[in-house]
């Protein structure tokens, strides 16, 4: 308010004028106060103070302003000068906003430092990547440092206090701003565009983490939480291809459903897919007590009116399978369950002949025998022209099916995976924790060739 006197009278000691207008002194700052408890500016956390203060201040003085100029023009007051109040307004707002905005930057700057947060980098200067920005500053993990963005126009501006860099100086950021992250906040762009993206910023030396789209985003509001690593099929050139909801229906809906190996990859997913389609009952059936205890509970905390049995069983063991199928009258079978490790089963050929073969004679002979309804054999490529035991095994396999399908009633089917990315014992997932351990990866022939 002094300030104010000074810049309107024009003099560094105006005594009279503020003698005769002490009472603006008083009342003003109280008025203010007021405001600023009402609206919660000394409740704020000054480190994570943004644009709302900013509003919020303006309104507080505001409002106090108009207060005290309408009671100056009530009352007539004539020896107040009444543009000391516009000038006030503005100081107050400087000053008031500099301080904080200061003190964030000089306590939480110092304190990022100290923390040693990760220098994070966000590609896409859009919607998403500026509320992605202001959460990762609250975090204590990431510090960002600049923008990433395609866009011509956006290049060298500063969006939430970044500089906004084309895609050729993400080698000049890693270099000299010593960036170990890069988030892809792009969420609405397509799945081509994505994986070319992606495939770009493959060749550099830095961690890349992406959003998810935005169908997977809730209420649109981006979050820390949203992070994620890329996954494989985040950079597979490949469109999902919806199945048609009545053929799949029509073996499983109203149904009573076996699925054999129900704890590995393939069974997983194989028992998530037909909960959505209205079975009467499904049995989980595997011999690892770990892997059913966890597809059994994933699937009952969805809560859906669907009677859920776990069997802990091999496929094996003829008399326990045929008192399972027996007492649940089973329709459909789905036969996941075998041993699929090539390497392993090299190593143990007995073993893997063993689970494979009479595991699939058992379960299709007591098809035949009760008379259920359908069996699906799910099967492997290397079952083609086999050059391994675990090919070899399942091949066997095939014929077993084939030879009961020419003189049972049951509808025995079969279906031919390739390597399911992710999946248990495969390479992903051993790429990517030697990949985490620094390398070296490793396969299992330099000749080898791999299809997904």
């Amino acid at each position: 308010m002094y300030l104010s006197f000074v810049l309107r009278i024009g003099v560094a000691y105006p005594i009279q004028y503020i003698f005769e207008s002490s009472w603006i002194f008083i009342f003003l700052p109280l008025l203010i106060i007021v405001f600023f408890v009402r609206l919660g500016l000394y409740r704020s956390v000054l480190q994570y103070i943004g644009s709302k203060i900013i509003t919020k201040t303006f309104q507080a003085t505001t409002i106090s302003c108009l207060i005290i100029g309408f009671f100056m023009m009530f009352f007539r007051e004539s020896n107040l000068p009444r543009s000391v109040l516009p000038i006030f307004w503005f100081i107050s707002n400087v000053l008031i906003l500099f301080i904080r905005f200061l003190f964030k930057g000089i306590l939480y700057s110092w304190n990022s430092v100290l923390n040693d947060r990760i220098q994070t980098i966000v590609y896409g200067a859009g919607q998403a990547g500026v509320q992605l920005v202001d959460n990762l500053r609250k975090s204590s993990l990431y510090n960002p440092i600049a923008f990433i963005d395609d866009d011509i126009e956006k290049e060298g501006t500063l969006l939430n206090s970044l500089e906004v860099y084309p895609f050729e100086k993400i080698e000049f950021l890693i270099k000299n701003k010593e960036a170990r992250v890069l988030v892809f906040a792009i969420p609405s762009i397509n799945t081509k565009n994505r994986t070319h993206i992606l495939k770009k910023l493959s060749k550099f030396p830095i961690e890349v983490k992406i959003l998810p789209t935005v169908e997977n985003i809730v209420n649109g509001v981006i979050s820390i939480d949203n992070i994620k690593h890329v996954e494989v099929a985040d950079i597979l050139e490949r469109n999902i291809v919806a199945p048609k909801q009545k053929l799949l229906k029509k073996n499983i809906s109203n149904k009573n459903i076996l699925i054999t190996g129900a704890g590995g990859s393939i069974g997983v997913e194989l028992s998530r897919q037909i909960m959505n389609l209205s079975p009467r009952r499904i049995i989980l059936l595997d011999n690892s007590e770990f892997n059913l205890y966890s597809i059994h509970h994933e699937l009952t905390s969805k809560n859906l009116d669907i009677e859920i049995i776990p069997a802990l069983c091999t496929t094996t063991n003829y008399h326990q399978l045929k008192k399972i199928i027996t007492k649940y009258k089973i329709h459909t079978i789905y036969h996941a369950a075998a041993y699929k490790h090539v390497p392993m089963l090299e190593m143990n050929i007995i073993a893997g002949v063993y689970n494979n073969v009479v595991g699939t004679f058992n379960i299709a002979k007591l098809a035949d025998e009760l008379e259920v309804e359908n069996m699906v054999l799910i099967s492997t490529d290397k079952a083609v022209r086999p050059t391994n035991i675990m090919g070899a095994s399942k091949r066997m396999s095939e014929l077993i099916l084939q030879a009961y399908a020419d003189l049972s009633t049951c509808c025995f089917s079969m279906v031919r995976f390739g390597n399911v990315l992710d999946s248990a014992g495969s390479v992903v997932p051993l790429f990517r924790e030697q990949i985490k351990k620094g390398g070296p990866l490793t396969v299992t022939h330099r000749n080898i060739t791999r299809y997904f």
